[in-house]
């Protein structure tokens, strides 16, 4: 894509997309150059939030006129303004293809807009915990791609914070990781050989669940669920959530739970009253509506769990990326991790489409998952365009935490499944290789049942 330099369009610089920074406008000056004129009510208000010196600080005059309006009355929505003017103009230059603009400045309902930053934290392990309800209040404000500068941006960073910056970071909505000139580096290879592993497997973490990610930003852009949340937004009727902001949620079904003190090799974990299970071993925790205050997470380890009830499409551990570098949202096959509640039901949803174009310019399909009575349904169906998603999305593996029985039997329809897996002590059943022994898309409009039986 290219955007214009000159108004003749005469020249062209490629670009994905747009980061404004220092937009709040920022300025070197305190109110500007030649002062403010103090004798004025807006200079001096009887209250002045929490800024270093004076309301003028590092901005523009209070009584500075803006396209007719002061200062003092639109500040907050400078940021908002020019993201929802810069929108315009990338996607004028590209109607067919998403836009994507980061800004520094927001405000209430700019993620409608633009992604958000939280600026210029220190890497210091309180400014890493003071990111979680930062980044918790941002969702509610309407913005829900959102991220910290991760290892921290102000000074000096070191191995063991950039580390769990990274594990907690790999599963902010915004991830990167951003310092400041002349700080030492603190990319993942700027550490020893242990350190770029352990931030590795992290990262690959988020890969494997970007289908669910994506899922829960196709919920926030269409009914404005926020896709990072505090549990008191699951679990509102428990009190003891309303004040937990060191763990979070992402969508409803994921329970991410960093280390955020040095030299901790555990952390402090509240469990709300339902099933939840290791979101890799799919092993269910035993520890409903309890506190484990010294939860094993070494170094290498952020504990993460997934609830009872939901269904998660992940992608195969061992195809992370294609040979041509290929989007991660692309063509690939895909496992379902289906962790049962109570009932012995779980639910779940995957969205399709190309990942690159507008709304109303891509094909897309949306597959419904549901396990009720021993049975998962797989329905998919095309919900815009003409089915050319340019995907071929397939289930090649499922994975169900929570059953119970001494010994299964799985079938596809009528036919039994032979790659079948199942431990009585932990559980889980893993079917694999369904490709191979039968498609079960979820790119085509179908419905496909996976049932499974204890027997003798």
């Amino acid at each position: 894509a290219v955007v214009s330099t000159q108004s003749t369009g005469s020249k062209y610089l490629p670009y994905d997309g747009l980061w404004s920074d220092m937009n709040e406008p920022a300025s070197f000056y305190d109110g500007s150059a030649q002062g403010c004129p103090w004798n004025d009510p807006l200079e001096k208000p009887p209250y002045i939030p929490g800024v270093r010196k004076t309301l003028q600080w590092q901005t523009l005059c209070m009584t500075a006129k803006q396209h007719g309006y002061r200062h003092y009355d639109v500040h907050n929505l400078y940021g908002w303004s020019e993201a929802r003017a810069t929108r315009a103009a990338l996607h004028y230059q590209r109607p067919s293809n998403r836009t994507f603009v980061l800004s520094r400045s927001t405000f209430v309902g700019s993620g409608r807009w633009a992604a958000h930053w939280t600026g210029d934290i220190a890497s210091s392990w309180s400014d890493m915990a003071a990111t979680i309800p930062g980044l918790l209040n941002f969702n509610m404000y309407g913005i829900p791609l959102v991220g910290a500068d991760i290892c921290g941006f102000q000074g000096d960073s070191n191995e063991e914070l950039c580390t769990r910056w990274s594990q907690l970071g790999a599963f902010y909505p915004f991830s990167r990781n951003h310092n400041t000139l002349f700080a030492r580096p603190q990319e993942p290879t700027a550490w020893g050989t242990e350190t770029t592993a352990i931030i590795r497997a992290a990262l690959l973490q988020r890969y494997r669940l970007m289908l669910y990610l994506y899922n829960l930003f196709v919920q926030a852009n269409e009914d404005g669920t926020p896709v990072m949340q505090g549990l008191f937004m699951q679990f509102p009727e428990d009190s003891f959530t309303y004040n937990l902001d060191r763990q979070f949620l992402l969508g409803s079904g994921v329970m991410v739970c960093p280390v955020l003190e040095e030299g901790s090799k555990t952390v402090w974990i509240y469990f709300p009253s339902t099933l939840w299970y290791s979101i890799w071993t799919l092993e269910q925790v035993s520890l409903s509506g309890k506190v484990d205050p010294y939860y094993p997470a070494p170094l290498d380890t952020i504990p993460v769990f997934a609830r009872g009830g939901t269904i998660i499409p992940v992608v195969m551990e061992t195809d992370h990326v294609t040979p041509t570098g290929e989007s991660v949202l692309g063509s690939r096959d895909i496992s379902l991790n289906c962790f049962l509640d109570g009932k012995g039901e779980a639910r779940g949803e995957l969205f399709v489409d190309d990942g690159l174009s507008e709304a109303t310019h891509r094909p897309s399909h949306r597959a419904q998952f549901s396990i009720v009575n021993s049975s998962l349904t797989i329905t998919s169906k095309e919900m815009r365009g003409d089915g050319a998603t340019g995907f071929t999305k397939r289930v090649k593996s499922v994975k169900i935490g929570g059953v119970t029985g001494s010994h299964v039997e799985v079938y596809v329809g009528n036919e039994k499944q032979l790659h079948v897996q199942y431990s009585s002590v932990t559980g889980v059943l893993q079917v694999s290789d369904l490709v191979k022994e039968g498609e079960v898309p979820v790119t085509t409009d179908t419905t496909t049942v996976i049932s499974w039986k204890v027997v003798a």
